[in-house]
């Protein structure tokens, strides 16, 4: 069963949750969910991140197909939403980063409560 945490939430933008037990993430965005193994959801950041150098082009025309891992489906993307996407992933990234160094630090010390 699934535990998860909240890495980014933003009732206008969307949210990024991250399962504890399968270790995916979850982004809502838009009209969008998507659900991506941890690589899955660093490479899909990344390609996004090199959609950015282009993304000025078309702010709000959406001309950006970005594929996904199924099938079939591509998401269809402004240049203006590529960068609140990108903005709201790296923030999730960073909360991701930052909470599993401070589990390391927990584990470290001994410290399984987590407190």
């Amino acid at each position: 069963m699934c535990t998860y945490q909240t890495l980014y939430h933003n009732a206008r933008e969307g949210y990024v949750i991250h399962c504890r037990q399968c270790n995916h993430l979850q982004t809502g965005f838009g009209n969008i969910c998507i659900t991506l193994s941890r690589q899955g959801f660093l490479s899909f950041l990344q390609y996004l991140r090199e959609c950015l150098t282009i993304a000025d082009k078309d702010l709000d025309v959406k001309t950006f197909r970005i594929p996904t891992p199924y099938d079939g489906m591509h998401l269809l993307l402004t240049g203006g939403e590529i960068k609140r996407l990108v903005s709201m992933l790296d923030e999730a990234e960073t909360e991701w980063r930052s909470l599993a160094l401070l589990e390391l630090f927990r584990q470290g010390t001994g410290d399984e409560r987590g407190e």
